[in-house]
């Protein structure tokens, strides 16, 4: 079953099959349609611009190796002339502190800039920086919900991923071992087969499925290929009747 469905998952994603009863675009009030009005087209050059080792900056292309302090530099010159890639990883860094002091506002800050500049990996990594954020409370939560819910209307996997965990373990929205075990399904087939990140979300999806009956756990992983299909097919009533209710009002309110 499993098999079956990823491939034809693939299918669907290199043809753009649709379903002409259901079928909806962006001009219908469509709370998925939203995130459009967030993020430009996504850029196509998303390659890596470098990486740090052991507290070495590598400049990918060049293979340049630079100390923190001239990475820092070069990579703020090059996120300040435009490059989306560079936002998001400037932004990381600071997140992170790999390179950078850690600093949450100008994480924030560039992680935003590289979303409205089409980068979809950075709408995860701005919920992420609410959902950890020191002192969280209910609006953290809910601008964490906000971000997760808008990456995962372009696909993608760590969206569905920290989706799935929110509710799993009920911060920001009500425990739903379902819902969890639906979200936390789709990001397994969105993430690389053989991947650590799949491999965390798969023993995730594990602790949702203790909660479930094994009736209940057939029926979550329908609604999850149902889900994806729906998403794939712009099919409205499918995504409505599917997506997490709460995630559903974050991206009405955040519009």
């Amino acid at each position: 079953m499993k098999c079956s469905f990823i491939i034809a998952f693939i299918v669907l994603m290199s043809t753009g099959v649709s379903s002409a009863s259901e079928q909806t675009d962006c001009a219908a009030a469509s709370p998925f349609c939203a995130t459009s009005d967030i993020l430009k087209q996504p850029i196509q050059d998303d390659e890596p611009r470098a990486d740090i080792v052991s507290g070495e900056f590598i400049i990918i292309r060049t293979a340049e190796r630079l100390d923190c302090k001239a990475g820092l530099s070069w990579i703020t010159q090059l996120a300040e002339s435009g490059d989306s890639e560079a936002m998001f990883e400037l932004g990381d860094m600071y997140d992170s502190g790999s390179c950078a002091p850690v600093d949450e506002s100008k994480a924030l800050t560039w992680l935003r800039k590289a979303a409205q500049n089409g980068n979809k990996a950075a709408l995860s990594s701005i919920g992420r920086a609410y959902y950890l954020e020191n002192g969280r409370d209910e609006a953290h939560y809910t601008n964490a919900l906000l971000w997760f819910s808008r990456g995962a209307t372009l696909f993608d996997a760590r969206s569905f991923y920290f989706l799935g965990l929110m509710y799993l373990e009920g911060k920001g929205v009500r425990s739903n071992y379902r819902e969890a075990y639906i979200l936390l399904d789709v990001s397994t087939h969105l993430y690389p087969f053989l991947s650590e990140d799949r491999a965390v979300a798969l023993a995730s999806r594990d602790r949702a499925r203790e909660g479930l009956t094994p009736a209940e756990v057939t029926d979550a992983e329908l609604s999850s290929n149902r889900l994806l299909e729906g998403m794939l097919q712009h099919q409205v009533k499918t995504i409505s009747e599917l997506f997490p209710q709460e995630a559903l009002a974050a991206l009405r309110g955040g519009q």
